[in-house]
């Protein structure tokens, strides 16, 4: 089993064709980079979750869109904070590229992930609480 059980588990999306503003976990960021998190959704609310984030948290990197691929894999290095121009934000360094990306027709598919993720992923740009099961299932899906 991988990871422990006072840390949390997230599914982060990224969508690289949003036209406002495009991110992507393949072309955005680099094995080793950080990028910051914005904590607001595009209603202007706080994401769901936001708040439980926290330091040494894991995290699955999926790209959303027309891609609709598991790519990353990282972890949180800071939780909830203000960045220089005073928006809430966390941060994410990329640890792992995956290197034959998995879609969202095969996790659906995955016994332990098809209830979860029967529907696919329809919110973009959010995170998504997973357990460590979840987690733990997806990473062996990767690897």
């Amino acid at each position: 089993i991988i990871g422990d059980v006072s840390m949390n588990y997230w599914w982060i999306n990224a969508n690289p064709h949003d036209d406002k503003n495009p991110w992507s976990w393949t072309k955005s960021i680099g094995i080793g980079q950080t990028e910051e998190w914005n904590s607001q959704n595009e209603q202007g609310g706080t994401r769901k979750y936001f708040s439980k984030v926290k330091v040494g948290d894991l995290v699955i990197g999926y790209n959303s869109g027309k891609q609709r691929e598991l790519v990353a894999l990282g972890k949180i290095t800071e939780g909830r904070h203000s960045n220089k121009d005073g928006i809430q934000v966390i941060d994410v360094i990329k640890t792992k590229e995956i290197q034959f990306p998995i879609s969202i027709e095969e996790v659906k598919q995955n016994d332990i992930l098809k209830d979860k993720f029967s529907n696919g992923v329809k919110v973009r740009g959010t995170i998504i609480s997973l357990t460590r099961e979840q987690y733990d299932e997806l990473v062996k899906m990767i690897v």
